[in-house]
């Protein structure tokens, strides 16, 4: 009798939870490879959660980028109205409007700048993206016609697809089993 309750009262519990739709997601994109002592571009847009004006919708502290060796290159306010430079003139941080930021780097240095970079909410370390920035000279070197990064980034871009489309899927299951036995 004391299991059928304890089980009663599980599936009870599963069924009544309301589910969280997730929060923003920074998207990063570091564009074309970069060229020795050329400008060069990397961007970072919001993608905002489901729930319009949710605390999940919005920046926390402000947008940070990150170059390969984990050093801060641009914070930008949490209102994304203006970026500033952590290392110098040589990175110039652009607020392009509240979803999207823009590190502009002047000139482009393959030792320090090829690489991943990060794209982050400060300070929570779960709100995050990366990409890799490609040296022009590295990337005429290794094309001899396998496939590049893109039929990977193709991949996961399908497998975040489908967990969120499972997720949802998950989210409505419960929601509809709830309504069902309230």
């Amino acid at each position: 009798m004391k299991l059928i309750l304890a089980a009663v009262a599980f599936v009870t519990f599963v069924f009544t939870v309301k589910p969280v739709i997730g929060p923003f997601i920074p998207q990063i994109d570091c564009m074309e490879p970069g060229i020795k002592g050329q400008k060069t571009h990397i961007t970072c847009k919001i993608i905002p959660s489901a729930i319009p004006g949710s605390y999940y919708d919005s920046i926390s502290l402000g947008m940070e980028f990150y170059r390969p060796d984990f050093r801060r290159v641009i914070h930008c306010t949490n209102k994304n109205d203006a970026c500033f430079s952590k290392l110098g003139p040589r990175y110039v941080g652009v607020a392009n409007h509240s979803r999207l930021s823009t590190v502009i780097i002047e000139s482009f240095d393959p030792a320090v700048d090829a690489g991943e970079w990060i794209c982050r909410d400060h300070p929570l370390p779960t709100r995050f993206d990366s990409c890799t920035k490609r040296d022009a000279a590295s990337v005429r070197k290794t094309m001899s016609g396998k496939a590049t990064s893109g039929a990977c980034a193709q991949v996961a871009s399908i497998s975040m697809f489908i967990f969120w489309t499972i997720a949802i899927l998950a989210a409505n299951l419960q929601v509809t089993t709830s309504m069902y036995f309230n």
